[in-house]
C-alpha cells in the first residue's frame, strides 16, 4: 500500500489500541519493538523493521481472570465510556495535529498518562 502512494514507513501512523497501558494513556513513538501487540509484530513483519511512527491507546489493565483476546474483544464499561471517548477525542486530534507539525512536537503534546499529573 505505501508502494502505491510513493510512501515511505516513516510517513504513516499507525494507531493501535493497547491493553499494556492504562485506559486513556496515548503513547506517541517513532519506533520501537511490537511490545507484545500482533498487529505492530505484524507491521514490523511485513516491512522488515520497525522504524515506523506510532500511536498507541492505551485500553488496559486487563482483569485478573479475563484472557487477553476476550479483554480486547469486549465492549467498555458504562463506567469507562466518559474515558473512552476523551481518548478517542485526543486520539483524533492528535491525528490531524501529526500529520501538520514536527513529529518531536507531536509526542511533546500527544504522549499521555491519565495516572500522572498534568
Amino acid at each position: 500500500m505505501l508502494e502505491s502512494l510513493e510512501l515511505e514507513p516513516d510517513q504513516m501512523l499507525v494507531v493501535v489500541d493497547d491493553f499494556n497501558l492504562l485506559l486513556g494513556t496515548t503513547r506517541v513513538r517513532k519506533g520501537g519493538s511490537d511490545g507484545g501487540h500482533n498487529g505492530l509484530a505484524s507491521i514490523i513483519e511485513t516491512l522488515g523493521h520497525n522504524a515506523f511512527p506510532r500511536l498507541r491507546l492505551g485500553i488496559g489493565p486487563v482483569p485478573d481472570g479475563v484472557e487477553s483476546v476476550e479483554f480486547v474483544l469486549s465492549r467498555f464499561t458504562t463506567s469507562e465510556e466518559p474515558e473512552v471517548n476523551s481518548v478517542v477525542a485526543r486520539a483524533t486530534e492528535a491525528v490531524i495535529f501529526g500529520a501538520c507539525h514536527n513529529f518531536d512536537e507531536f509526542m511533546s503534546r500527544y504522549n499521555h498518562n491519565p495516572a500522572l499529573p498534568e
